[in-house]
């Protein structure tokens, strides 16, 4: 089943940071607290879900209580 979503992108630049090794070879490592919005390698969870909503309405202000750790 394909997807809207390019998952290959979402895994190497959304949801890990990626870095080369002495060989270059390619290293993720998770975003800091992704998990606190229920991300994984592939799914980016709903933070994005959550930024959208801010920047859509255009807040001047935010407060998200509840998340982290």
């Amino acid at each position: 089943m394909e997807s809207l979503i390019n998952l290959n992108r979402v895994n190497e630049f959304i949801t890990n940071n990626t870095h080369l090794d002495e060989n270059g070879n390619k290293i993720h490592t998770p975003v800091n607290y992704r998990w606190t919005h229920g991300a994984t390698d592939l799914h980016m969870g709903d933070g994005l879900l959550i930024y959208s909503f801010i920047q859509f309405i255009r807040a001047k202000v935010c407060v998200c209580i509840g998340t982290g750790g």
